[in-house]
């Protein structure tokens, strides 16, 4: 497990997930990357309006049949939505 490999303790998939999901946040805390979508569009009325546009192409990516539950479009358009303000 990657948790284990790097130093982070985890005894479930569940907090290996928290763990490496905190360690990528505080990283780029760090040295000093704004963690969210909404330091690099900072137009959020315009970043809406192509939510799901962009969770359809998201979706059709050929990497997200590879997770390990697959999202659907909604659930791609929510993880944006959270990730704009760094949730």
């Amino acid at each position: 497990n990657i948790c284990k490999v790097i130093g982070i303790p985890a005894n479930t998939p569940e907090e290996a997930t928290k763990a490496l999901s905190d360690a990528v946040m505080n990283l780029g805390k760090e040295i000093g990357i704004d963690m969210n979508l909404q330091s690099v569009i900072p137009d959020e009325d315009n970043f809406n309006a192509h939510l799901e546009e962009l969770g359809y192409l998201a979706y059709e990516d050929q990497c997200t049949p590879c997770n390990p539950r697959e999202p659907i479009v909604t659930d791609m358009i929510q993880i944006m939505k959270d990730a704009y303000k760094g949730n």
